[in-house]
């Protein structure tokens, strides 16, 4: 029988494999219909709608709130949606790093 603490690492390793493919399923799986017909290649599409620099598009909505060209509920879906996907990294990464965190590390 396994003791707690490796039942617990087993727990949280299957834990994150399963929001893993859940994660991607939603990410790529779900979002491939939304796609528009282009006759681009899939890489250059996903290269010229992909934004890598952290914020950016928050700052993007901030703008086109204030001149008033974007939706609300479009601005509110998509940071619901990004919180959503993406919190559980924060709350998992605490057991798997080799040095352990105190709580405000951790919030941060």
């Amino acid at each position: 029988m396994l003791n707690s603490n490796k039942t617990a690492t087993v727990t949280m390793r299957v834990l994150t494999a399963i929001y893993a493919v859940l994660l991607v399923f939603v990410l790529f799986v779900m979002t491939a219909n939304d796609l528009p017909e282009s006759d681009a290649p899939l890489f250059d599409y996903a290269k010229s709608h992909t934004n890598l620099i952290p914020f950016a598009t928050i700052g993007e909505f901030f703008r086109r709130l204030g001149k008033n060209t974007i939706n609300t509920d479009t601005v509110i879906k998509n940071l619901a949606v990004n919180l959503l996907l993406f919190v559980p990294i924060g709350a998992i990464y605490p057991f798997f790093a080799k040095k352990k965190m105190n709580f405000p590390k951790f919030l941060c």
